[in-house]
This record gives C-alpha cells, sequence and structure tokens, in this order.
C-alpha cells in the first residue's frame, strides 16, 4: 500500500472536489427550497414533481460523473446510461438496507436472553448493555461498511464500462472485494467519518441565540466537508485499485 494512496490522490482533481463538495451541496440546498414549496393549487403540484425530477436527474448524473471521472476509463458510456445505472444500484443498496435494518429490532431481547444464560461472573462482563451495544454497533458496521463495501466496486466498473465490457468488469471488481488494503481503507474511514462527525456536531453552548447558530452552522459546514473529503478518499482508492487489477489482468507476457 506504498504507493496506493499517491496514486489514489492524484485521481482527486479539483473538477472532481467541485463536484463532490460543492455540486452536492448546492443541490441539497435547492432540495431544502423545493420542500418549502406549497401543492394547494394543480400548478404547485406539478411544478413541485417537476422540480423534483430535475433535482433527481441531477444528482445522479453529478455523482455517475464524479465515479466516472475518478476512474478514468478509455470508452465510458453515456452519461444518461451511467445515471440510470447508478439509480438502480441505489436502489439495490436502498433494498439491502431496508432488509438488513430490521436486524437491530430485537437486540434488546437477545441481550436479555444472552445475559440470562451466562454465568454469574460472566454476567458481569457480558453485561446486558454491553450485548446490546455490541449488536448494535455490528449491525451499523454491515449497513455501511459491509453492504456498500459489497457494491462500490461493482457500481464503479459498470458506471464506467461500456456494456459489452460488463463480464470483464464484474470478474475486476469481485477480485477488488478480495484486496485487503481495499475492507482497510472502507473500515478506516467509517471509523474517522464517524468519530469526527460525532464531536463536529457535539452541541456546545453559546452566550447568544447568534453565537449558536454560527457556532451550528460552521460545525455542520466542516462536518460535511470531511465525510465528503473521507468518501472522495475511499472512491479514488477503489479507482486506483481496479484500474491496477485492469491494467495487471490485460498484461500481455
Amino acid at each position: 500500500m506504498n504507493l496506493l494512496l499517491p496514486s489514489a490522490l492524484r485521481r482527486i482533481t479539483r473538477h472532481v472536489l467541485l463536484l463532490q463538495i460543492l455540486g452536492n451541496a448546492i443541490l441539497f440546498l435547492c432540495g431544502c427550497a423545493w420542500l418549502q414549496i406549497p401543492d394547494s393549487y394543480l400548478w404547485e403540484l406539478a411544478l413541485s414533481l417537476l422540480l423534483g425530477f430535475v433535482f433527481a436527474v441531477g444528482f445522479l448524473e453529478l455523482n455517475a460523473s464524479v465515479l466516472r471521472r475518478l476512474r478514468r476509463t478509455e470508452e465510458p458510456p453515456p452519461l444518461w446510461l451511467s445515471a440510470l445505472l447508478l439509480a438502480a444500484w441505489l436502489v439495490l443498496f436502498y433494498i439491502l438496507l431496508s432488509l438488513c435494518a430490521h436486524l437491530d429490532d430485537d437486540s434488546m431481547r437477545r441481550a436479555g436472553y444472552w445475559n440470562s444464560k451466562l454465568s454469574p461472573h460472566l454476567r458481569t462482563i457480558f453485561t446486558f448493555p454491553r450485548l446490546q451495544s455490541w449488536q448494535t454497533k455490528s449491525v451499523s458496521f454491515l449497513l455501511w461498511v459491509v453492504l456498500p463495501g459489497l457494491l462500490l466496486p461493482l457500481a464503479m466498473e459498470t458506471l464506467s464500462l461500456r456494456l459489452a465490457a460488463w463480464r470483464r468488469a464484474t470478474i475486476n471488481a469481485l477480485s477488488i472485494l478480495r484486496r485487503w488494503q481495499y475492507w482497510l481503507t472502507a473500515i478506516a474511514i467509517w471509523w474517522i467519518s464517524t468519530r469526527l462527525t460525532s464531536a463536529l456536531v457535539q452541541p456546545t453552548p453559546g452566550h447568544t441565540v447568534r453565537g449558536e447558530l454560527l457556532s451550528v452552522t460552521l460545525r455542520l459546514g466542516l462536518a460535511y466537508c470531511a465525510d465528503a473529503l473521507l468518501l472522495t478518499l475511499l472512491l479514488a482508492i477503489t479507482a486506483e485499485l481496479l484500474a491496477r487489477n485492469h491494467a495487471a489482468r490485460n498484461t500481455v507476457p
């Protein structure tokens, strides 16, 4: 992994950062304004639906463009096709997320049952709060590391290669899932992001209402920029690993 990080950082151009940070921030603010549109009249409802469609298309094309620019393939598919594929991958991720999110529903019951089956000595170690907390953290790890980690290489390859190369793209993406560098990066970025975001959004009392509002705005802005940069780094490392695997598979002895 000695040259992986510098090579990945070279993929993060100024244009990529503008699209990832500024572009998504503008879309988010426009989306907040869109939610304020009333729907009392038919024309207001039509306008709301039209703008919602425009924002959805803009979000998909913007983020598909970021993935394609990081991957840097020679013959990418049309941008509209990449946007449709990104939508399909996001729907699949949402379905898997919804199915696995219910794993934490019975955490209290399981923790109480497991704790009751332990000896008095072990109960002091594996307490009810610890057993419940470990289950919650395990489900969170599954939802935000394992599931997106499994889908990300496949999504990036299919968005960046034409339909004729999908078989090769699938093989290349699946081989990334066996690389320890990939999973180490995903785990590290998830851990740093959760700790940093939690620290930044922690409420801090201010002397005035204006001071508190300014503090909240600055801290939320810093948390957004930090998370966007960490996500971009993960995408760049994934793209670099995919490019290296692709080059190794196509090297003629």
